[in-house]
């Protein structure tokens, strides 16, 4: 795939000449990009520098009370351990790392910087690059502006997590919708995006609160299920999640002595839980400051068990498995896909702007669109949209398998080892069941999905055929 929207760069450079060289060179710049480049987003406060330590798995962003995320940071994998300071005039500056974290100042006012690159050893970081982000809605003006720019004009993203601490309000929807426009999913026709996840992310704080007489979790679900109902047009799941108990069993905060701490709150009525004496302050302080309230009220008797069975319980309440997962199954399968959409979106950006060459450009892209090396993208096309449109339906299911899987072998449901002649077997198959299926389709969007199936499978036969 790569290889063919590389050659259509070159056609669409070819057509359009100079004017056309800075665009084409950005799309190039955007496949040759080895990590996909997720990026956590939402209002000040939110709790995104707490949910990028819990991806990263260490205490790397800031974390205080203050908007403390004032430069757009992205987390790579690299050696050795190392920051650089990429400035908007270009230029691009080293600097150290101090106590495994950004030190405090970079030499540059936040204005004069473009973003900052921090290359960690952290294996989480092998799939993607994060980017932290200053807060939307921020009292700063410039922090506001360097979130936008960073996601909207520089297009320094992928995909999003969008981070809502409670509630999701107007700003939240203008910023998913602008993503929208910019990440290449209004120029491939497709129906719907789904190039963002939310993250509700004080899941262990939502509704009536830690104290409450019902859990917190299950308030945050029924609504984050609410939000992604209500939100289906830009956001693909939203996920409540604990980011702080996420983050504090991820970056190892859960040690013998915290452990000790909370076992020795086993047996405490509630109310002496929450308004401790004097004797049991320290200990409920201690606990609280790690796992927070819930944690203090939930996880006491699992502490009694001892730190893997506390950490255990952490990283499954807290929802952390289900946010990495949706990660993982999201965006990490269809790396190359994503890439080539998003050069494609340029592309296409050039030829609108080309004039009296627009029609040779466009023919070229369209042409390239029918070619086999990129029928990847009509597949996660329709699969976004059905996603949408028609969640439950078992195409769904079909197209999800074959825009994530890595082989032709598991493309058709069958094992890795599986030999030519059953590859071809299953895919003929599926190509006899997608013809089947598409004359029950009920939408235009779920026929377009079949076709689309048919010469998926047909593809597939063909290429076991020539081996």
């Amino acid at each position: 795939m790569t290889n063919a929207m590389l050659r259509l760069c070159n056609t669409i450079e070819m057509i359009g000449g100079t004017p056309a060289r800075t665009g084409v060179d950005q799309a190039r710049a955007r496949l040759h990009d080895a990590h996909l480049r997720l990026a956590v987003v939402g209002r000040v406060k939110a709790g995104k520098s707490t949910l990028v330590n819990a991806i990263i798995g260490r205490r790397i962003a800031a974390t205080d009370e203050a908007e403390c995320t004032s430069m757009v940071t992205h987390y790579a994998w690299g050696a050795p351990e190392r920051g650089e300071v990429h400035l908007r005039d270009g230029r691009v500056e080293q600097f150290a790392l101090v106590n495994r974290r950004v030190p405090d100042t970079v030499g540059h006012r936040p204005s004069e910087v473009s973003h900052l690159v921090v290359f960690l050893q952290e294996s989480a970081l092998r799939d993607f690059a994060l980017i932290d982000t200053p807060g939307l809605a921020t009292t700063t003006t410039a922090n506001d502006e360097a979130t936008r720019r960073a996601m909207l004009e520089a297009r320094q993203a992928d995909a999003l997590v969008y981070v809502f601490r409670d509630v999701s309000r107007a700003d939240d929807v203008e910023v998913l919708r602008d993503f929208t426009e910019v990440s290449g999913r209004a120029t491939t026709g497709a129906g719907e995006p789904s190039s963002a996840i939310g993250v509700l992310s004080h899941a262990d704080t939502f509704g009536s609160g830690t104290w409450g007489q019902t859990d917190p979790f299950d308030d945050a679900g029924a609504y984050a299920a609410t939000i992604a109902a209500q939100r289906a047009a830009e956001l693909s799941t939203v996920i409540p999640v604990s980011g702080l108990m996420a983050q504090s069993v991820a970056t190892g905060q859960v040690t013998e002595n915290l452990t000790r701490a909370l076992a020795s709150l086993d047996g405490l009525d509630e109310a002496d839980l929450r308004y401790p004496d004097d004797a049991q302050a320290t200990a409920v302080d201690t606990a609280a400051g790690v796992v927070g309230d819930y944690g203090v009220r939930y996880g006491r008797e699992v502490a009694a068990a001892g730190s893997g069975a506390l950490s255990d319980w952490l990283s499954t309440r807290s929802n952390e498995h289900a946010l990495r997962r949706a990660l993982r199954d999201r965006y990490v399968g269809r790396h190359r896909q994503l890439k080539a959409r998003q050069a494609l979106n340029l592309l296409t950006q050039v030829t609108n702007a080309a004039g009296p060459l627009h029609w040779q450009m466009s023919q070229a892209i369209s042409e390239a669109l029918l070619s086999p090396e990129l029928h990847p993208l009509a597949e996660l096309n329709a699969w976004e949209e059905l996603r949408y449109s028609a969640p439950s339906h078992p195409v769904v299911t079909t197209l999800e398998r074959l825009t994530s899987a890595p082989d032709d072998a598991r493309r058709v449901g069958l094992g890795p080892s599986a030999d030519t002649a059953a590859i071809r077997k299953e895919a003929i198959k599926a190509v006899n069941q997608a013809r089947a299926d598409a004359s029950l389709a009920i939408t235009p969007g779920l026929a377009a999905a079949c076709t689309i199936l048919e010469r998926s499978f047909t593809l597939i036969a063909h290429r076991q055929t020539l081996q």
